[in-house]
């Protein structure tokens, strides 16, 4: 029987801290009704949890990541002819092969962060929890359910001091005419904000750029306007569209690779790569074109920059280097990269390849035997 109540009676917080500790797998739902003008908090939400931990949040206000795709080049119908949920959206991206998935996993998680402390917000309404599958591509979406609910807390006692100085996370940053006199100085977090503020971003925008939530960029920001170096204007005009520019050239390219034409591929990765040198993903790709291309040494070296890039990936990455460093003749520096990764959990078949390598290094060993005598 579904476990069902009133926000009321039973917090949302109180709730899903019930979930977590009894490891349950499901969705919440939680509705509420008379949202005031101007609530930019939408009136039901999916919480979507897996052995405990919440791994991903839909809202049905706000940014929705169709749009996050639709700007990073991913190809969607139309809007009026989608019909799945934005779940099953995620669900078959991160099932698939697509170059993208670790990219559209992060934009995911930061999705999450921002809707879990605005469901936090909301005192009355309805919850039903259903107990189902969820499925495990979901564990690609690297929440953690004790740290989201703590910053959700947050979120709620710092909201009315951040909604003091922003009307939306939609405004634009932007410099004032001239700045105070004497000395500033900022946090690291408040430099790489300046950094980034070109007067045409908005608040929500410059956030996607860092690995913090927008709530933790918002609040930067408002520290700025309160030391006089910043302001923020209502958004006149429509921003151009530079940022998605590296994520359709990598979906081009991931399209000549299906289509076997490798030296296309290639070309599109590395402009993709010029325009952003930093992308973990674009090495990982460029990697994967040249895997194709039988240029094993050269995937290899983008194989382990991708790793230095983004250490995370190495779980998953380290087979497919090893793959590499076999097909060059690397084979102990291989063996070691598959105990590594069999160490940490990585691929299911680095188990079957490291036997492999370990009969191919005996023949060589007898066959180099036998040659010496």
């Amino acid at each position: 029987m579904p476990l069902r109540g009133e926000l009321a009676e039973l917090p949302l917080m109180d709730l899903l801290q019930i979930l977590l500790l009894n490891k349950k797998s499901g969705v919440l739902i939680v509705e509420r009704e008379h949202l005031s003008v101007e609530e930019e908090v939408g009136d039901r939400g999916e919480l979507f949890l897996r052995s405990g931990q919440v791994k991903f949040i839909y809202l049905k206000r706000g940014k929705q990541l169709a749009e996050i795709l639709s700007a990073m080049g991913y190809p969607l119908p139309p809007a009026h002819e989608r019909e799945a949920p934005e779940i099953n959206l995620l669900v078959e991206i991160l099932e698939s092969d697509n170059p993208l998935r670790v990219e559209v996993a992060r934009h995911a998680k930061r999705l999450t962060e921002e809707r879990m402390g605005e469901l936090l917000r909301w005192k009355n309404g309805k919850f039903i929890f259903k107990e189902m599958e969820v499925p495990a591509a979901l564990d690609l979406v690297e929440v953690d359910s004790l740290e989201l609910l703590v910053q959700g807390a947050r979120y709620i006692d710092e909201w009315e001091m951040v909604s003091s100085k922003l009307s939306s996370f939609e405004v634009v940053p932007t410099y004032p005419d001239s700045l105070p006199d004497g000395p500033l100085s900022f946090s690291p977090s408040e430099w790489r904000v300046l950094a980034s503020v070109d007067g045409v971003r908005s608040v929500r925008e410059i956030a996607d750029q860092f690995p913090e939530s927008t709530f933790e960029v918002a609040k930067a920001i408002v520290s700025l306007v309160e030391k006089g170096v910043l302001r923020v204007e209502e958004r006149q005009t429509t921003p151009k569209d530079v940022f998605p520019v590296v994520h359709r050239l990598l979906l081009s390219a991931w399209e000549r690779l299906e289509m076997e034409e490798f030296d296309q591929a290639e070309d599109l990765a590395t402009q993709a790569l010029a325009l952003d040198p930093t992308l973990s993903v674009a090495h990982l790709f460029l990697a994967e074109v040249y895997y194709a291309q039988g240029k094993y040494k050269e995937a290899a070296r983008r194989y382990m920059e991708a790793m230095r890039r983004d250490p995370s990936l190495s779980p998953r990455v380290n087979y497919h280097l090893a793959c590499a460093l076999v097909m060059s003749g690397d084979f102990e520096i291989a063996m070691g990269i598959l105990e590594e990764a069999m160490a940490n959990g990585g691929h299911p078949r680095a188990a079957e390849l490291k036997s492999l390598l370990e009969k191919t290094l005996s023949m060589l060993k007898e066959k180099d035997k036998s040659f010496e005598e």
